[in-house]
């Protein structure tokens, strides 16, 4: 009796960090996306008055966003840049990549208006990300907990 006590709390125990481990992909997408917008920010306020390359901001976020910029190396020798994160929806590395691609084209003032356009963007993006972490990652607990709870219910 007491090892069926043990395995059920092992079990439920299982399933419910199976859904937080599930739940993490929204946390992480909040993560990367205000990241950039911080970066946008940043960006936005330097160009023109401090010495700032696309390159040093490149390598400064990716030391931050491995994952997002594992590919970067190309784009620095001048081919556009493709974000491979696989944790991230398609509208999220679209946005990113229209970003990144965009910069080091125009001068000091369109630069601003261009990076400010695409932040907002990332800003809408990021605001999305931080609505469905709210929603999405209490449920993906819950449902993990429930799962362990009717798999434990079906074996007693």
């Amino acid at each position: 009796m007491i090892i069926k006590i043990i395995l059920s709390l092992f079990l439920v125990s299982a399933t419910t960090l199976l859904g937080y481990r599930y739940a993490d992909i929204y946390r992480y997408r909040k993560k990367v996306l205000s990241a950039i917008c911080f970066g946008a920010e940043k960006l936005s306020a330097s160009v023109g008055v401090l010495n700032v390359t696309v390159d040093s901001f490149i390598k400064e976020l990716a030391l931050q966003l491995n994952d997002v910029f594992s590919g970067f190396e190309g784009f620095l020798k001048g081919e556009r840049f493709v974000c491979a994160d696989k944790k991230l929806t398609a509208e999220q590395k679209s946005a990113i990549e229209n970003f990144i691609n965009s910069l080091g084209f125009y001068d000091g003032q369109n630069q601003r208006e261009i990076i400010k356009a695409n932040a907002k963007q990332l800003y809408g993006l990021r605001d999305e990300a931080s609505v469905k972490l709210k929603e999405l990652s209490l449920l993906a607990v819950k449902l993990g907990f429930s799962a362990g709870l009717m798999i434990v219910v079906i074996i007693i």
